[in-house]
């Protein structure tokens, strides 16, 4: 995963920070929503890869509604794994940052009716028709989504799920997030795409460490797809898919 004009034995995290300097970006910018182009383009990237969507780290089902909304046209499943109760305990490793508790949505059957909610408006637009929203009414399922309730990386053993072709980490802490990468990557399809929020290249805290890790660890077998505001996604090398619009 090499910048072009940069010495090839840069580590990753080094190659990435350079690149946000060329796009003009400041590492300190913060997060936000993931936009629906950028999300688009990801997920066409995923169209003929095996394997179902996940989010690790979902809060109040923002980018989760529409990974289900996507599933449902390309008939998988998305899984959301959270403690749906907020924040583990944090570590040293964070810097005092989101203590235990901070950023719940009230448990799990609350985020299950917010997910449902978004299920039945998918509905109620493909029956009026007044928007193309890639599926027909009957083909809008209320299975198309799984929660996974737990702190990581007790929450990720239970599933039973071992292939995915896109995956999504957004835990903020340092040990969670480091977790979730041990379990994420093998069972990454080729071709398949790994996401990071909140990836701040050489920062020392929360969830930068174990990113910049992994990146040195694995680059040879990973290309860089998208890298703004703060938000990062990697192609796990493999068998190229045959791109395809999902709109």
């Amino acid at each position: 995963m090499t910048i072009p004009g940069r010495d090839s034995r840069s580590t990753a995290a080094t190659e990435l920070a350079a690149l946000q300097g060329i796009q003009g970006r400041n590492l300190n910018m913060g997060t936000g929503y993931l936009p629906d182009d950028v999300l688009g383009d990801v997920l066409n990237e995923v169209i003929n890869v095996p394997g179902d969507f996940a989010e690790v780290g979902v809060f109040q089902g923002a980018l989760f509604k529409r990974l289900v909304a996507v599933a449902q046209v390309l008939k998988r499943t998305a899984h959301a794994f959270d403690s749906f109760e907020g924040m583990a305990e944090p570590t040293a490793r964070d810097a005092g940052k989101y203590p235990k508790g901070a950023l719940s949505v009230g448990g799990k059957e609350r985020f299950r009716q917010i997910i449902q909610h978004s299920v039945d408006r998918h509905r109620q637009l493909a029956h009026a028709a007044h928007q193309n929203v890639g599926a027909l009414p009957g083909d809008i399922r209320n299975d198309a989504f799984a929660l996974w309730d737990g702190y990581v990386p007790d929450c990720l053993t239970k599933c039973p799920v071992q292939q995915f072709s896109f995956i999504y980490i957004d835990l903020d802490h340092h040990d969670p997030t480091a977790a979730a990468l041990e379990w994420a990557w093998p069972r990454l399809a080729p071709g398949g795409i790994l996401g990071f929020d909140d990836y701040f290249p050489g920062r020392e805290r929360l969830a930068s460490p174990p990113i910049d890790a992994f990146l040195d660890q694995q680059y040879r077998d990973l290309r860089l797809v998208h890298f703004a505001n703060n938000q990062l996604f990697i192609r796990k090398r493999g068998n190229a898919a045959v791109r395809r619009s999902v709109a």
